[in-house]
């Protein structure tokens, strides 16, 4: 009684800690390991995610402000860095359009002070000359006097007929031109330029076919001056570049769904296939070698293309070398009947 006795208290550990205690070294190391291996694993998916798709956007930036606008930027993902260096590579694409469009008004800019200046010193040269001829009594009689000054008027005319297109051909294109729209009946429309042409045509000896036209219900809402503008800009075309002892000249009228087609077509020499797609554009001029004459000032379908466009239509052209010329325009139709005509 009253002895001290020992208690021994055993705990069964485990095999986990039991191997963790004799292996924490290694455990500690291993967990290192893994740390560093993940931080270097999402470095990489950082890198490869984030960074190098923003460095190169770095490039691509840094190549347009050096003026290259060719350097493409590929997109191989679609999240949302993705769609970021899409619209990136959208903007690249409008500004090389932009630029190359630029480069193009520049051209065509350089090509018309020639074209004015080349048409304008023609007429100019032949007036000079003429007055010239005037003044020191080369033209010594009365009939020949008229003979000169009727020459040194028509070069005047001409010329007024040339800065007076151009003065239209430039407001048309800086959209500075207005357009007085109503209501017309088409059929009506072009019988009435036919029969201001008809004296024309004869004239010409130029036979008219196609009429009468046989669509009497057709309506658009068209400027009447400005179309009546490209209907003779038509006539007249056809007729300078007629080389037929039989010339004709047909016209069509014909609805196509909510569209109504004009066509103008002659049996004159044609054009190369390579150039239907550019006698609209300015100055255009097909080859003198395959015409009569070369006359004109290459601005009167590039100003029927204008025209046609601020009426929504469309116009082209269909030839065939040794055929003849198609010129088709396109407008809507205008079925309206709560507007009066």
């Amino acid at each position: 009684m009253g002895g001290r006795g020992v208690f021994f208290l055993v705990e069964e550990t485990s095999n986990i800690e039991q191997f963790a205690e004799q292996n924490s070294l290694t455990i500690f190391i291993l967990c290192i390991m893994i740390i560093l291996l993940t931080s270097g694993f999402l470095s990489f998916l950082l890198s490869r995610n984030i960074v190098k798709p923003i460095k190169a956007l770095q490039e691509s930036t840094r190549q347009i402000k050096e003026g290259n606008l060719d350097y493409a930027l590929r997109k191989d993902r679609n999240d949302e860095i993705g769609e970021l260096m899409a619209d990136f590579e959208d903007m690249r694409q409008k500004l090389k359009r932009s630029e190359e469009l630029q480069l193009q008004y520049e051209q065509d800019r350089k090509l018309l002070i020639s074209n004015i200046s080349h048409d304008l010193k023609t007429p100019i040269s032949s007036i000079k000359g003429y007055v010239q001829g005037i003044q020191e009594g080369i033209a010594f009689s009365e009939e020949r006097k008229n003979k000169y000054l009727t020459t040194i008027y028509r070069r005047a005319h001409e010329m007024d007929v040339l800065i007076n297109e151009l003065f239209l051909f430039s407001t048309l294109d800086l959209k500075q031109e207005k357009f007085h729209f109503q209501r017309i009946n088409l059929t009506a429309f072009l019988q009435d330029c036919i029969d201001d042409f008809q004296h024309v045509f004869e004239k010409q000896g130029i036979e008219l076919e196609g009429l009468p036209l046989n669509e009497s219900d057709l309506h658009v809402m068209a400027d009447r001056e400005k179309l009546t503008r490209v209907m003779n800009n038509l006539f007249q075309n056809s007729m300078k570049f007629m080389d037929n002892s039989e010339g004709k000249i047909s016209l069509h009228l014909q609805r196509k769904g909510d569209a109504v087609l004009i066509a103008v077509e002659d049996n004159g020499p044609g054009i190369p296939k390579e150039e239907v797609g550019q006698i609209f554009e300015t100055f255009y001029q097909v080859d003198a070698s395959r015409t009569k004459t070369r006359t004109g000032s290459g601005l009167g379908l590039a100003i029927a293309k204008q025209i046609i466009n601020e009426h929504k239509g469309e116009i082209w052209a269909e030839s065939k070398e040794g055929k003849g010329t198609k010129i088709i325009i396109q407008l809507p139709l205008d079925d309206s009947e709560e507007r009066g005509q």
